[in-house]
């Protein structure tokens, strides 16, 4: 009985999957440029250059569940995490998508439900995700992690939790972006 038991929980944890899974992802370098940054402390007394680098970003979420979802596709925080290259092991470069918030004297200050943007899944739907955004790291490969958390407490009763796209190469379109954008306009809408 015993053994039908850890072969039954083996079996389970096995089959477990996430409600969501992230399809169709694209990563675009659209722009890199040095811009020097104020000294931090008082002992530095030189400006330090460094190089900071524009993404726009694209990826769709799939409902893989069997109910309907709710996902926020906008008002979301996003962190380039740097892979470690040291030791025996490369890390993997993610960028973490997300939600973020903001306190006044402790308080949390609750958003508007339209900021999230939210899009009603049924299953085998998806919804397409799109940010532009800037950072002073960059890498041929990144791993997009979609990990809504929420601080509001179910008010707007969007998806929480974490799923990880495969690792998806950086497509380098510095100088060609503007023609790019107008041959694969379906990607992006005006404005964007």
């Amino acid at each position: 009985m015993r053994t039908l038991l850890c072969v039954f929980l083996l079996i389970s944890s096995v089959g477990y999957c996430s409600d969501l899974e992230i399809v169709e992802s694209k990563v675009f370098l659209t722009k890199s440029e040095e811009r020097e940054l104020a000294p931090q402390t008082e002992q530095e007394t030189t400006r330090r250059k460094r190089t900071f680098y524009t993404y726009r970003v694209v990826f769709n979420l799939k409902n893989i569940s069997d109910k309907e979802l709710d996902v926020a596709t906008r008002g979301l925080s996003i962190m380039y995490v740097k892979g470690n290259k040291e030791g025996k092991k490369e890390g993997k470069n993610e960028m973490c998508v997300g939600i973020s918030h903001r306190r006044i004297n402790e308080m949390i200050v609750v958003p508007p439900a339209v900021d999230f943007a939210m899009v009603n899944l049924k299953p085998g739907e998806c919804a397409m995700v799109r940010f532009k955004q800037t950072f002073m790291s960059s890498g041929e490969k990144v791993t997009i992690v979609y990990n809504p958390s929420d601080p509001y407490e179910g008010r707007f009763g969007y998806w929480t939790g974490t799923v990880k796209s495969v690792a998806v190469k950086i497509k380098d379109v510095r100088g060609k972006w503007v023609e790019w954008n107008v041959q694969n306009s379906h990607w992006l809408q005006p404005g964007y």
